[in-house]
């Protein structure tokens, strides 16, 4: 399942394409899995190459920043 903002799919090329000149992001959801993206602004009707910010995994860990956490809340580029 995808929720999306400022996004449509190109039936030329199946792959996500801005709405607008503007942020683009998505929501999606399949096997227990929660992904979150966003891109930076971009042009109407422009290809969209989203990056994914957080994860939660089917197992309930938390990434920011990785698509792979190792802990419960595991935040990259984040230090003290």
């Amino acid at each position: 399942n995808w929720v999306t903002d400022n996004l449509y799919v190109d039936v030329d090329t199946g792959s996500f394409s801005n709405i607008t000149t503007d942020e683009s992001s998505a929501y999606n959801q399949e096997a227990g899995i929660h992904r979150f993206y966003s891109q930076a602004s971009g042009s109407a009707g422009a290809s969209v190459t989203l990056s994914e910010k957080m994860r939660i995994t089917a197992a309930g860990l938390v990434g920011i920043g990785t698509a792979a956490p190792g802990t419960s809340l595991d935040i990259q580029g984040f230090s003290n």
